[in-house]
């Protein structure tokens, strides 16, 4: 069994899909196929009951590719926020650990990018409210009155 921690957590271990190589006179590992390790450990946390730890919330911002500001930026928080949550100095947000789970299901797992695509748009609004929400009956029927 390998204990593989190279991904930033202390509980991962390989039964198998790794191979043990020597290379001047030290002992080197070559996972087999590392992007599906990763996304098996992917799912593994997006389903898990527990709460995320700041190293499992880290390993999935880090699987999809996105820096502290970045994520901060989709979830309404500073990038100061997100490395707190990270190095565990304060608990992370029940909604920001759903969000984060199916952010991170979207982009790495099922890979439609639908709720992805909704949460960066939502992001990007304006906290504007409106003043009126106008409706017309179509052939399609109800749409805004706005968009037709």
């Amino acid at each position: 069994m390998y204990h593989y921690q190279t991904c930033g957590l202390d509980n991962i271990y390989l039964v198998n899909g790794f191979r043990e190589i020597e290379y001047d006179g030290e002992i080197a590992v070559s996972i087999h196929d590392l992007p599906g390790l990763h996304q098996a450990i992917t799912y593994s946390l997006i389903n898990k009951s527990e709460h995320l730890s700041g190293r499992e919330f880290r390993f999935l911002r880090l699987e999809m590719d996105l820096s502290q500001a970045a994520l901060g930026k989709l979830f309404g928080v500073s990038d100061q926020a997100i490395a707190k949550w990270e190095k565990e100095q304060s608990s992370i947000p029940t909604p920001a650990e759903l969000l984060i789970r199916a952010y991170a299901e979207d982009k790495t797992v099922s890979g439609s990018g639908k709720v992805a695509k909704l949460i960066e748009r939502l992001a990007g609004l304006g906290c504007k409210d409106l003043e009126k929400l106008e409706f017309q009956e179509t052939d399609r029927g109800w749409e805004s009155a706005i968009a037709a």
